[in-house]
Order: structure tokens, then sequence, then C-alpha cells
């Protein structure tokens, strides 16, 4: 048998004895007619029916979807053997998390080496650093989603996935930076990997295709160069 399949939405919900032969109602709003024994489809989702009431259907109607009334409120959850580390958790919580972490720590570490700065110094600089880097780039991929049709996700998710990016690409040339120092025109290509690590970023925790991360990393581009501009311009019209 398969799973109960709303019509409207194709959204699969898993049988319980609770909903037998009653009428429910999908998420979209859909009424489904639960058949009287068990579909066997693991993989489908598991229901959670609102308190039962009586079923009524129309005397000269068919036993179809459309002929019963006060249908069951019906809700899902996701399947039980569902990993919590599917994709989406991936790419939204544990990717962020761990190039966040890494690179606030390699960050830090390469400050109070190179610049003999102290430890709250080198945790303010690189603090700034994120804080700076995920405003400008927020700034730019809000000016860029709405033309392209690009969706960034709930803020707080964005603004996360911002600060690893803000982060990473800097800590992973401060990392090779002892080994790029003594090959030739290793600045260049560190700055080529950062950019290339940068960008391969961007397009994987924000789902963009090539086209549009180029056209995201532009729009931030400009945003980061006319906050340069207006910040030079600022300075010598007041120093």
């Amino acid at each position: 048998m398969v799973p109960i399949t709303c019509p409207q939405c194709r959204k699969r919900f898993r049988w319980t004895p609770a909903i037998a032969g009653r009428a429910a109602r999908c998420t979209c709003g859909t009424v489904i007619e639960c058949p009287d024994e068990a579909p066997e489809d693991p993989t489908a989702y598991a229901l959670a029916p609102e308190p039962a009431t009586p079923i009524r259907r129309r005397a000269t109607a068919p036993a179809t979807v459309t002929a019963i009334a006060s249908p069951v409120a019906l809700a899902y959850r996701a399947p039980e053997d569902e990993s919590p580390t599917d994709p989406e958790t991936i790419k939204n919580l544990y990717m962020p998390l761990w190039l966040l972490g890494g690179g606030i720590a390699i960050s830090v570490v390469a400050a109070l080496i190179n610049q003999r700065d102290s430890l709250s110094a080198a945790l303010i600089g690189v603090g700034i650093q994120m804080a700076v880097g995920t405003a400008l780039m927020i700034a730019g991929l809000l000016l860029a989603a709405k033309p392209r049709g690009i969706t960034l996700g709930p803020m707080r998710i964005a603004l996360f996935k911002l600060a690893a990016i803000s982060v990473a690409p800097g800590s992973l040339l401060a990392l090779f930076a002892p080994l790029l120092d003594h090959i030739p025109f290793g600045g260049l290509v560190g700055w080529i990997g950062s950019f290339v690590f940068y960008f391969a970023l961007l397009g994987v925790l924000f789902d963009l295709d090539e086209s549009d991360t180029w056209y995201c990393v532009f729009v931030i581009l400009l945003v980061q160069l006319a906050v340069y501009f207006m910040l030079l311009w600022g300075l010598g019209k007041w120093g």
C-alpha cells in the first residue's frame, strides 16, 4: 500500500491507528481521507491528529475527500529515522560553525605571532574584522538578492554564514603565510587562493550558481569600495 499522500502539495504522511478511516487535514489545508490499514512505508511522515471529531458523510455522495465534513486537523513531523546531520543542517550549522571557530583561532594565533599583540588585542582585532566584514557582505547581498531573486533564508542563519565567510579566507591565508613567503609571487598566490575560497564558500553556503555568485561578489565589492571612499572623504573633510 502506498503512503498517505496529499493530492494538493504531495506531502506524504505515515499512517497511525488514531487516524484510521478518518478525515484529516494537511498543513496546506487539503482534506485527506486516511485508509483503514497501515501503509508499509517507513520513509513517510508521521501524523499527529488533533482530538477526534465525528465524521459525517453525505448519504448520496461517494466516499471521497470532497464528501467528508469536519476533518481532523493534521500536523506532521519529520521521520523518526531522519539524521540530524542532513545536508541542510551541515550547511546551515556545522559548516559555518567549523569555519568560524577555526578561522577565529587561526587569526588570533597569527596576530599573537606576527603582530605580537596581547590576547585581548588580538581578539578585539579579529572581532572588529568579523563585524565589519559581515556588515558589508550582508549589505551587498541584500542589494544583490532582489534583482536576481536570490533567497538568503532566515536572517540569523545568513549572518552566521557571513561571519564565517568574513573570517575563513583570511585565516587560510594566514595559515599558509610561512610557506607563501618562501615561494615566488607567494603573496599573489595566497590572494588568489583566499579569493577562490571566499567565492566557493559564498556559492556553497547560499546555494548560488556561478552566475549569481559572481554577481554577489561584484555587488559586495562595490559596497566595500563605496564605504572605503566614503571613509577617505570623511577623514579628508574632518582631518
